[in-house]
């Protein structure tokens, strides 16, 4: 972002999407009751000697509430980041950390799986013919990425409204 934007704006940026994040999060959060932490309701079973471990018990659990005052969020933002050029799976990913994360695990199921367009593939290199020909369905990704912006470009130039069939 800084590159993008200079150091003042790119700051500005990131707190929006960072609050924007936490804002999702805390409406999944509300709607989610995979949240709520597990508490015993069984009693501890006490008998002599047992006050030895009191300041310990008492310990731990000062140790413990800062980060059970933590979102899963902040802890899962305070990880380290893993490497930018390794293969990942995205859904697999959050699949395997929804013990850890169950919140945003949810979230990103929802939001990972979002099609992209809701408009067929297909219709996206002409307005008259459904289907793609041998020689489109080899491109790559980057090059079809490149074919849609540049359609999206020109319809807004020339001020046409793609034709959907119902």
């Amino acid at each position: 972002f800084s590159k993008l934007f200079g150091p003042d704006e790119a700051i500005e940026r990131v707190d929006n999407v960072l609050g924007t994040l936490r804002s999702l999060y805390d409406e999944y959060k509300l709607h989610s009751t995979s949240s709520s932490p597990i508490v015993s309701s069984s009693p501890a079973v006490s008998g002599p000697g047992d006050d030895y471990f009191d300041d310990y018990n008492s310990f731990s659990g000062q140790r413990s509430r800062p980060q059970a005052e933590r979102s899963q969020l902040d802890l899962y933002l305070e990880e380290p980041a893993l490497e930018l050029n390794m293969e990942l799976d995205v859904l697999e990913f959050w699949y395997g950390s929804s013990m850890r994360y169950p919140v945003l695990s949810i979230m990103a199921r929802d939001l990972f799986t979002i099609p992209v367009s809701t408009v067929a593939s297909e219709s996206a290199f002409s307005l008259g013919g459904k289907t793609i020909s041998p020689a489109r369905s080899a491109l790559k990704p980057m090059t079809v990425q490149a074919l849609v912006c540049l359609q999206d470009w020109r319809r807004a130039e020339y001020d046409i409204t793609p034709m959907i069939d119902d």
